[in-house]
C-alpha cells in the first residue's frame, strides 16, 4: 500500500499541468464553458437570427460557421461547424477523463506528437477530399475527426517529457 501511495504521489508531482486541484477544476470549467457556448443559441431558446447571436459572434474568427456543415439544435445551427464542435468536445472529454488515466498510461511526448500528427492528417485529408467531392460524408464524420484532434491536444498537454527519468 505504501508503494502505491508513493507511486501516485510521484505521478502527481511529475504532471506539470495538474499540480493543483484548483488549476484542474478551473480548466475543466473553461473547457465546459467553451463546449456549451459552441452549441449556439438553439440550447438557449434564442429567437434572433442565428448569425446575429452572441455565440456565433464569439466564434466568428475561429470557425467558418457554414450552416450546412453544422449540427442543428431547435431549428438553429450551432455556433461552430461539426469539426470545431468535435475539437471542443474532445478537449473537454479528454481533460475530464485523461488525468485519471495518467498514472496508467505511459505516453511519451514523441508518441503524443505522432498521435496529433495522425489526427491532424486525417482532418487535412478530409478537408482536401471535401474540396473536390462535397457529398462524400457529413457532419458526424467531421465531428469524430474533430474529437480525435481535441483528445490529441489534451494527450500532448499531459504526456511525459522524453528528457526526464521516471524510476
Amino acid at each position: 500500500m505504501f508503494a502505491r501511495r508513493s507511486y501516485q504521489a510521484r505521478v502527481l508531482r511529475e504532471n506539470r499541468l495538474i499540480k493543483s486541484l484548483s488549476t484542474y477544476i478551473l480548466l475543466l470549467f473553461a473547457f465546459l464553458g467553451v463546449w456549451i457556448i459552441s452549441m449556439g443559441g438553439g440550447i438557449w431558446g434564442e429567437s434572433a437570427v442565428w448569425h446575429q447571436q452572441w455565440q456565433h459572434l464569439m466564434f466568428d474568427y475561429l470557425c467558418h460557421q457554414i450552416p450546412g456543415r453544422s449540427f442543428w439544435i431547435n431549428g438553429q445551427p450551432m455556433a461552430v461547424c461539426a469539426r470545431c464542435f468535435g475539437i471542443y468536445s474532445g478537449m473537454f472529454t479528454g481533460w475530464l477523463i485523461l488525468p485519471w488515466l495518467y498514472g496508467y498510461l505511459d505516453i511519451s511526448k514523441r508518441t503524443a506528437l505522432m498521435g496529433i500528427g495522425v489526427a491532424g492528417g486525417f482532418n487535412v485529408l478530409d478537408v482536401g477530399i471535401n474540396s473536390f467531392i462535397t457529398t462524400l460524408q457529413g457532419a458526424p464524420l467531421r465531428w469524430v475527426l474533430g474529437v480525435l484532434l481535441g483528445i490529441s491536444v489534451i494527450v500532448i498537454l499531459i504526456s511525459k517529457s522524453n528528457n526526464r527519468s521516471y524510476e
